[in-house]
């Protein structure tokens, strides 16, 4: 329960922060654009992806008596529990940069967290310790 308890508390700040009222001007429409676009939704679902792979890797390497590395967790729970804090931290993230119009920075948060996950996968196979039998 410990370990769980401060990815909440930073989702509650995001959520604390998504909640304040910008103080930027309003900006004309050619300078904004839908939150989740064609481009917000291809970073969701590849993020999602990575993060189902790493999920599904660090799971069954566990099963068959590997030691996690990275996360604060020995469980397939744990992990899936771990890893979905993370998604909805990221959409936070993203909502919280749209909403103070930094679409630049909004744009990235989902590669970053893909490039976290993929690294994870990456580390996960090459591992000696973790291979799987």
């Amino acid at each position: 329960m410990r370990t769980l308890l401060w990815p909440l508390s930073i989702l509650l700040l995001l959520a604390t922060a998504a909640a304040q009222p910008s103080t930027k001007p309003p900006v004309s429409g050619a300078d904004t654009h839908a939150i989740w676009d064609t481009y917000g939704k291809t970073g969701l679902i590849v993020s999602t992806a990575a993060r189902a792979a790493d999920a599904s890797l660090t799971c069954t390497a566990l099963a068959s008596g590997a030691h996690e590395d990275w996360l604060p967790t020995q469980s397939c729970g744990g992990v899936v529990g771990f890893l979905a804090a993370g998604e909805a931290g990221q959409i936070a993230a993203t909502y919280w940069l749209h909403h103070t119009r930094h679409h630049k920075l909004e744009r990235i948060v989902p590669w970053v967290f893909t490039a976290v996950s993929v690294a994870a996968i990456a580390y996960s196979e090459t591992s000696s310790d973790r291979r799987h039998p």
